[in-house]
């Protein structure tokens, strides 16, 4: 017997395919079991070594020229100190300074000429995230100590337990006391600063 035409006139025709459509699709996407996802916990770790305390810079001290004028006068010029505590420790630093008494080989400056006092805000280098000491005026200003050797030196910048880490300069200015009876020369001393892991009051001997 043949089949009989399906007539797409019909009411309801396209709604019912439409309809048939939406429940096929369903039963196919459903029939697709998702994939089950694979997680794994693992342990990330890192060592972080220690580094060194140490400067980075250290300038000669150049005082300018200055005239006699018959009475006692003072010259000053100004440095900079660098240095890096990359311990790690966060234990505070210490820079010692002592040194020989100037002296142009026939006339000597008296061993109390020198004094040192710090000058501004120390300063994180460049690219460094420093911890910063704060700021110490008292004990300043520090003598210099001197002798024909280097007697015992003075803590002359201190930072504190947590501070100093990173890379600092520090500003720094020195004082020299000329008496009126100098002979005129070129007068040299040696100075010799000493850093160490260990947090001192500003101005102490060691």
């Amino acid at each position: 017997m043949p089949s009989k035409p399906v007539r797409r006139h019909q009411p309801g025709y396209y709604w019912r395919a439409g309809l048939m459509s939406i429940i096929v699709g369903v039963l196919v996407a459903g029939s697709s079991s998702p994939a089950s996802a694979d997680v794994r916990h693992v342990r990330a770790s890192l060592t972080i070594s220690a580094g060194t305390l140490h400067f980075n810079s250290v300038g000669s001290i150049e005082f300018p020229q200055i005239q006699l004028i018959g009475f006692t006068t003072s010259n000053s010029t100004f440095d900079t100190l660098d240095i890096t505590d990359a311990t790690g420790t966060g234990d505070g630093w210490d820079v010692q300074l002592t040194s020989t008494q100037f002296t142009d080989g026939t006339d000597t400056l008296s061993p109390g000429a020198a004094a040192v006092t710090a000058t501004r805000t120390p300063a994180c280098d460049l690219g460094s995230t420093c911890a910063l000491p704060p700021v110490i005026i008292a004990g300043y200003p520090v003598g210099v100590p001197a002798g024909t050797t280097p007697p015992t030196a003075a803590i002359i910048y201190s930072t504190s337990v947590g501070t100093g880490m990173g890379a600092i300069n520090c500003g720094l200015s020195y004082t020299l006391e000329i008496p009126s009876n100098a002979g005129a020369g070129l007068y040299t001393a040696t100075w010799m600063y000493t850093l160490t892991q260990s947090p001192a009051v500003i101005g102490t001997t060691l």
